[in-house]
């Protein structure tokens, strides 16, 4: 039988689990955002130039 400490550990290690993935969904739209931002300089300076 589960102790009510087994218990909360369970719930702690599905937890970070959870915020880890959530911080590498969030790292990953940071690195998407990042690109589409220099894309759009790029392109204006493009637009600029021309």
């Amino acid at each position: 039988m589960k102790t009510d400490l087994q218990y909360a550990i369970e719930r702690n290690v599905a937890t970070n689990r959870r915020a880890v993935e959530n911080y590498n969904l969030l790292r990953q739209q940071e690195q998407n955002l990042a690109a589409e931002a220099l894309e759009l300089v790029l392109d204006s300076e493009s637009l600029a130039n021309n």
